[in-house]
């Protein structure tokens, strides 16, 4: 092709490379173990009982005054 006197050149450059990232999610699960450990333990709790005894004593009759 011809653009005025002078021919056109076509060049052609090295290829350029472009890179396009694409992200997609991706669900990764981390297992965290939990170990419960219920600990049962005796406490001593004071628990007073008191024994009661009742008994009846007889007093004697006092004698009357005599003066």
């Amino acid at each position: 092709m011809m653009h005025g006197c002078c021919p056109v050149k076509t060049v052609v450059h090295p290829t350029t490379c472009c890179v396009r990232d694409f992200y997609h999610p991706q669900v990764v699960r981390h297992i965290h173990p939990v170990e419960i450990v219920n600990r049962h333990h005796c406490v001593y709790i004071p628990e007073h009982v008191v024994a009661v005894r009742t008994r009846n004593e007889w007093v004697p009759t006092p004698t009357p005054f005599t003066g």
